[in-house]
């Protein structure tokens, strides 16, 4: 059986849910957050775990590194 703590997160590393793009493009991946739901490939709802993982989120001409909080419900509990 995994540790508690592995029951409750699960946590990807830095951009892992990216691969194959260079940061010349990276405005071509960012998304925009809130309308971006990751939770259907995710998987943290199915599982009842909450997730943590890093995007590109484009905010108008900006782009920045965003921390995602995935609930155990699928909702973004926060972003840092």
């Amino acid at each position: 059986m995994p540790p508690a703590w592995a029951q409750i997160f699960c946590a990807f590393p830095n951009y892992s849910l990216k691969w194959g793009y260079k940061w010349k493009n990276v405005r071509a991946v960012a998304e925009s957050v809130p309308g971006y739901n990751p939770t259907d490939w995710i998987g943290g709802k199915k599982h009842g775990m909450y997730v943590i993982y890093q995007i590109h989120e484009r905010d108008g001409e900006a782009i920045y590194n965003t921390a995602m909080l995935i609930g155990r419900n699928g909702e973004i509990v926060g972003k840092y």
